[in-house]
């Protein structure tokens, strides 16, 4: 009969492989933003999920233009990653795991970025963009 284990070892050994687990899943994205990111090409731009945009434009009617919080309008990125297509970037600190969308001729992450759960995945190609919203999208419902 096994004895059970004290409660402090318990929890050290659940945040041992929860912590196994997230840096498998940011060792996936790593790898997934460096294949999508191999070619250098402009990727088209799948359009976003309805529920995403309608909670995007919420948010941004709280913010007035120039506010702490307030980014690029919604239609305003939608529009540029229409017509220019997009890129994957990582952010500041890749070990995270951060991964953003950007129209294809942005690097301002802070005001121009998409999160690749956002996109719609049902247009996507490229097996590796799909198989990374699928991931992050993932990670976004804990």
């Amino acid at each position: 009969m096994d004895t059970p284990l004290p409660p402090e070892v318990a929890r050290a050994q659940e945040r041992e492989r929860r912590e196994a687990e997230r840096k498998e899943r940011v060792g996936k994205i790593l790898e997934l933003v460096e294949r999508i990111n191999e070619s250098g090409e402009t990727l088209p731009f799948p359009g976003i999920q309805q529920d995403y945009y309608h909670s995007i434009q919420e948010d941004q009617k709280e913010y007035e233009p120039g506010s702490f919080g307030y980014t690029t309008p919604i239609d305003q990125i939608l529009e540029r990653c229409k017509q220019e297509g997009i890129k994957i970037v990582l952010g500041p600190h890749p070990e995270s795991g951060n991964v953003f969308v950007l129209p294809a001729e942005s690097d301002d992450i802070d005001m121009d970025s998409l999160l690749p759960y956002h996109l719609d995945a049902t247009g996507v190609d490229n097996d590796d963009l799909r198989a990374l919203i699928e991931l992050t999208a993932k990670k976004s419902k804990r």
